[in-house]
């Protein structure tokens, strides 16, 4: 079970596969701001914890996603977004990709990485817009050769 969760119910969601929220979610959620990466990093470790979730995949707008993994691996994805011309849609994009990719048999990692590449897609568009198949693929063979491999 993957979840992009909303304010009203955002503790509501426990023991699922992953949960993603959005930078400014987790701050209304968690009350404080997310200005450097110990916040953020405490901040998922502790939705971890709280929700007893296997994952939390924080999306971090210009700033890339950051994954974090019940055995207590940290992963820190930069943007492969190029021009942004409307972050409309993109968080969906980012759920419903790394749902899809996890659902085909890909791993945590893999799967963040292809979403981060469709969401950096989209939003490169205005409006809330479908990616392409051969978008996506080549935004993923883009990230592939460097523009914005995982660290």
């Amino acid at each position: 079970m993957t979840v992009d969760p909303k304010y009203n119910n955002f503790f509501e969601y426990k023991n699922v596969t992953v949960f993603k929220p959005n930078r400014r979610e987790v701050e209304e959620a968690l009350g404080g701001k997310l200005t450097t990466v110990v916040e953020v990093e405490r901040a998922g470790k502790s939705l971890l914890a709280s929700l007893n979730a296997g994952n939390v995949l924080l999306t971090r707008g210009e700033e890339g996603m950051s994954l974090f993994q019940s055995d207590g691996t940290i992963t820190h994805f930069p943007t492969t977004a190029g021009e942004v011309q409307d972050v409309s849609g993109a968080g969906d994009t980012v759920i419903s990709t790394l749902t899809m990719a996890l659902v085909a048999g890909g791993g945590i990692t893999e799967s963040c990485i292809l979403a981060n590449c469709a969401g950096g897609v989209v939003v490169g568009a205005v409006g809330i817009v479908p990616i392409l198949p051969e978008q996506l693929l080549g935004a993923a063979l883009r990230n592939m050769h460097g523009r914005g491999a995982g660290n």
